[in-house]
């Protein structure tokens, strides 16, 4: 796993995304992007390198403790290196997380 050979932009953006409710209406869903490598043992012994999107946290350890969601998403370059890998991770497995950036 190569995690710097994703060829993907990764630079911190602001995002607005419309999205049909049904009908005429719309719902304005706001997002940031702010990747950051990343390297985490799981539960199982694995680890883990790719990149995470820390959204609007300012830190890794800020979005493990505060965000909602119970799971992850570390992407990560494939075998062939052109196409990414997709790690949906259980926050409660993470042993340990460190960022390279």
């Amino acid at each position: 796993m190569n995690p710097s050979r994703i060829d993907l932009d990764f630079s911190p953006r602001e995002h607005e995304v419309k999205m049909k409710t049904g009908g005429s209406m719309t719902q304005k869903i706001e997002y940031a992007e702010n990747y950051k490598k990343i390297t985490l043992k799981i539960s199982d012994g694995s680890i883990v390198k790719g990149k995470i999107n820390i959204l609007t946290f300012g830190r890794l350890s800020d979005l493990l403790r505060h965000s909602p969601d119970k799971f992850i998403t570390i992407v990560s370059s494939g075998k062939d290196e052109s196409s990414p890998r997709v790690f949906i991770i259980n926050k409660e497995h993470v042993i340990w997380a460190e960022t390279e950036d």
